[in-house]
Parts: structure tokens; C-alpha cells; sequence
């Protein structure tokens, strides 16, 4: 306790004595702080005269032990307790506190008597009245700015109170000029004819009802904008706790991440550990699929042979097939050949173009299915090489047992290739389908043209010997032109029209 040091006596009430209001002073009479010190340095100065007598090199110390539970005793005690030592001799006036000396080498010693342990004792309970004095004194600096704020307020309260008094009474006189006025206006129109009188009142009235009207409403905007004060308050609280929130929840969010990456980082862990168990698996899994795969292979082969085989003989199939076809369709081109000349001088030379138009575009499809074929063959050629090599080297892979292992990836890749060869035949195939398809809707086509090409000329040959001379153009009204919704073909009739539309519709894959 010898490091705290506590300020004086004279410092800790000098304050008090000059800040304090007089009507406080006048309540409580005499301070109690003015009593305290004055008792205090009065035993002080005792103390100290009866501390020198004995030890010369007694100091009075103001460092000493401080108990915030003690409180001040009362003016009754100290005198008390200061009327055994009331024989002592005082110091003089002059002789402060701060100038006393030290008396802790004296509560030190050994050879303690009766009076020297009260002497401590007494030391001791100044020191604690100094403190809790030093306690008193601030909570009355602190209780005094209170009063000093509450002075404030109440000032005000009593400021408005008089502003409202003298609105109070500035509208209590004008309520009594009013009812003057009206008394006045009453007994003048009590004299006037009732007509006027009554026309006045009216009047007067509904001004009155407006002057009220307005009053109101001036109310309830006074009260509404009290509301929107308070509203806005209210919102400024709400937006404060909605930042306290959104920093909450930015806190969280970081502590979410965190925990995310620290997941993450697990996960990867994991990850990583069971892709080696995964690769060791895989590895004593992928030999024996090695040695499954060549058994495999071996099957694979005889059926590509047999696959080839049934190939062969379907691509012979076809190239008979386009053969007939072909043959059919020179035949169809000669015919047509011949139609055209019989039909150059004859008014359906639009309906020849149209035929004409179909026929091309039927050679088209011929010759896209001719390529295709010659294509399907190359490719067929080049399957029958490859499985022959690869029976060469199934063969030399037979010879050499030891080398099986080194040649595991040069089988996964003939797998690889097999694999790109069944797809490619199975292209093929589809192909070869689609091609059965295409040359059925050509043969439906021109089964379609031949028809109508009978039934041209059938038309021509109903129309016998060279027509006899017919009027001008001019004159002739011209027929109605008809045409097929589906291929654009131009006819003259609606029965011819209704025939070509159902055989046109049967048609699947041509305009």
C-alpha cells in the first residue's frame, strides 16, 4: 500500500467548499466535510506532538490501507475517541498534514505499550475517514451534477408550462372577444327582419363550422407529424439493429466458410486415399481382365468372320438389286424420251418439265446410293485387311506366350480399333436399311410417274386425229389452273388433281 498515494485533506475538500449552493449549506447547516477536517487535524496535530516526544524520526504516512466498507464516523464518536488525548499539547496553526511525520517505524516496534496501539489505532481509523471522506466528497460532486441536470429540466418543464399558460391565455381572450362579438351580432340581428337575420346566421355558422374544421385538421396534422417523428425514430432503431444483424450474419458467414475449407480440405484428403486403394485395386484387376480380353478377342474374331461373310453376301444381294434398278430406270428414260416429243407441241409441256424435275432428282438419289454402296465396299475391304492382320498377329501372340504381357496395350488398342469397326458396321448397316428404304420410295415413284405418263398418254390418244382449227386464244376464256399442295404439279382438271394427290400422299421422302 506504500505505492498509492493519497491526495490530502485540504485538496479533497477545497472543492466541495467553494462549488457547493448556498441553499444546500443553509439545509445542512455547517459541512459535514469543514467538521471532519478540522477534527482530523486536530488529532493529527496531537498525534504527531505525542510522536515526537517519543522518537524524533516519527513520520506521519499517508500511504496506508484502505477499506471501501468502512464508513465516517459520526461527530459524537470522534470526540469520543479525541477526549483521552484532550491533555496533549496542540501545534501550532501553521502545521499542516503534509507537513507531519512518518510513524510506520513507530508501529514497527517491538516494545508497544496501551497508549501507543490506540495512537496506531487511531491513525489508522484517520486514514480510513480521509478515504471514505474522499469517497463522500465525490459522490456528492456526482449527486450535485444530477441535481444540477434535474434543475435544467425542471427549468424547462417550467419554461413550457408557462409558454402553455400564456397560449391557454391568449386563446381564452380570443374565445371571449368572439362570444362578445357574437352577443353583439345576436342583438343586432334580434332587430333585424328574420329573413336577413337568418340568411346572416347561416353564414356565420358555416364560417364558424370551417374556422373548427380547420382547427381539427391543424390537430391531426400536429398529431400525425408527432407519429412520423416517432415512426422515424423507430426506423433509425430498426436500420441500427439491421447493421448489428448484418454484422452477425457476416461473422457467421465467415466462421461457414472456414468451416467449408477445413472440409474441403478433408475431403480432398479422403480423396486422395482412396484413389491409391482404387488404383492398387485397379491394377491387380486389370490383369486378369488382360487375360479375359484375349480369350475374348479370339471369339470376337470368328464372328467378325462370320459377320464379313453374311456382309458379302448382302452387299451382292444389293449390287444385284441396283442392277435391276438401274435397268428399270433406263427403260423409264426411254419412255419418257419418247413421251417428250409427242408431248413438245401439246399445252401440258409444264406437267413434262415437272416430270422431268422428278425424274433428276430421282438419278440424284441413284447416284448418292451408288456412291454409298462403292464407299460400304472400300470400307468392307478395309475390315476384311484389318482382321486379317490382326488373325496374323493373334497368331504370332500364340507363338510367343512370354511376350503376352508387353503386348497387353497393343490389344487394347485392336480392341479400341474392333470397337470403331462394329460401329462402323453397324453404320453400315443402318446405312444398307436406309438405302432399302430410299430405293422402295423410288420404285413407289416411279411406278407413280408411269401411271401418270399412261395416263397422259392415254389423254393424248383419246384426243385422236389433228384437232380441227379453234378460235383465236384471245377469245377463249382461259381454264382454271390447279396445283398439287404437296409437289407443285399443274393440272387442268380436279379429277386429274384428286388422282395425283393419293398417289402423291402414298409417296413417303419425295416432295
Amino acid at each position: 500500500m506504500e505505492g498509492e498515494k493519497t491526495p490530502s485533506l485540504e485538496e479533497s475538500f477545497v472543492i466541495l467548499g467553494d462549488s457547493l449552493v448556498p441553499s444546500l449549506e443553509d439545509q445542512y447547516g455547517k459541512s459535514l466535510a469543514q467538521e471532519t477536517k478540522q477534527l482530523i487535524n486536530e488529532e493529527l496535530q496531537n498525534l504527531c506532538i505525542k510522536g515526537s516526544n517519543m522518537k524524533p524520526s516519527i513520520n506521519i504516512s499517508q500511504n496506508a490501507s484502505t477499506s471501501n466498507e468502512s464508513q465516517p464516523l459520526s461527530q459524537n464518536e470522534v470526540s469520543n475517541k479525541t477526549s483521552f488525548y484532550g491533555t496533549l499539547p496542540k501545534l501550532p496553526n501553521g502545521l499542516e498534514v503534509k507537513d507531519t511525520q512518518s510513524i510506520t517505524s513507530f508501529l514497527n516496534s517491538t516494545d508497544m505499550n496501551s497508549e501507543e496501539f490506540q495512537i496506531s489505532q487511531l491513525v489508522e481509523e484517520n486514514v480510513q475517514l480521509k478515504n471514505t471522506i474522499i469517497q463522500n466528497n465525490n459522490s456528492m460532486k456526482a449527486q450535485y451534477a444530477k441535481i444540477r441536470e434535474w434543475q435544467k429540466e425542471v427549468e424547462e418543464i417550467h419554461e413550457n408550462h408557462k409558454q402553455k399558460f400564456i397560449k391557454a391565455k391568449q386563446f381564452i381572450e380570443t374565445l371571449k372577444n368572439d362570444n362578445v362579438a357574437l352577443k353583439q351580432e345576436i342583438s343586432r340581428l334580434s332587430c333585424a327582419p328574420k329573413s336577413e337575420s337568418n340568411e346572416k346566421i347561416k353564414t356565420y355558422v358555416e364560417e364558424n363550422m370551417n374556422k373548427a374544421e380547420l382547427d381539427l385538421a391543424k390537430k391531426k396534422i400536429a398529431s400525425l407529424e408527432v407519429e412520423l417523428q416517432e415512426k422515424n425514430e423507430a426506423c433509425v432503431a430498426e436500420r441500427s439493429k439491421r447493421v448489428q444483424y448484418e454484422q452477425k450474419l457476416e461473422k457467421f458467414e465467415m466462421e461457414l466458410e472456414n468451416c467449408y475449407k477445413t472440409i474441403r480440405e478433408q475431403k480432398k484428403q479422403l480423396e486422395d486415399a482412396l484413389k491409391q486403394i482404387q488404383e492398387n485395386v485397379d491394377a491387380k484387376e486389370a490383369l486378369q481382365q488382360h487375360i479375359e480380353k484375349n480369350n475374348k478377342l479370339e471369339q470376337n474374331l470368328l464372328e467378325t468372320t462370320m459377320d464379313k461373310k453374311a456382309l458379302s453376301e448382302s452387299i451382292s444381294a444389293l449390287t444385284h438389286k441396283l442392277d435391276e434398278k438401274n435397268g428399270l430406270v433406263q427403260y423409264y428414260q426411254e419412255q419418257v424420251m419418247k413421251l417428250q416429243s409427242e408431248v413438245q407441241n401439246n399445252q401440258h409441256v409444264c406437267e413434262a418439265e415437272a416430270l422431268k424435275q422428278q425424274l433428276m432428282v430421282s438419278q440424284k438419289a441413284l447416284t448418292d446410293c451408288q456412291q454409298f454402296n462403292s464407299n460400304y465396299q472400300n470400307k468392307v475391304a478395309q475390315l476384311t485387311a484389318k482382321n486379317l492382320e490382326l488373325e496374323e498377329k493373334l497368331a504370332q501372340y500364340s507363338t510367343y506366350d512370354d511376350t503376352i504381357y508387353a503386348l497387353k496395350t497393343q490389344i487394347e488398342i485392336n480392341k479400341n480399333d474392333f470397337e470403331t469397326e462394329k460401329r462402323a458396321k453397324d453404320d453400315a448397316i443402318r446405312e444398307r436399311q436406309q438405302m432399302g428404304a430410299d430405293l422402295q420410295n423410288i420404285h413407289r415413284r416411279n411406278t407413280q410417274l408411269l401411271e401418270e405418263i399412261e395416263y397422259y398418254r392415254d389423254r393424248l390418244s383419246n384426243m385422236g386425229e389433228p384437232p380441227l382449227p379453234r378460235a383465236p386464244p384471245r377469245e377463249e376464256a382461259p381454264g382454271p389452273i390447279l396445283r398439287c399442295p404437296k409437289c407443285c404439279f399443274q393440272f387442268g382438271t380436279y379429277t386429274a388433281l384428286e388422282n395425283h394427290v393419293h398417289r402423291c400422299l402414298d409417296v413417303d421422302g419425295f416432295p
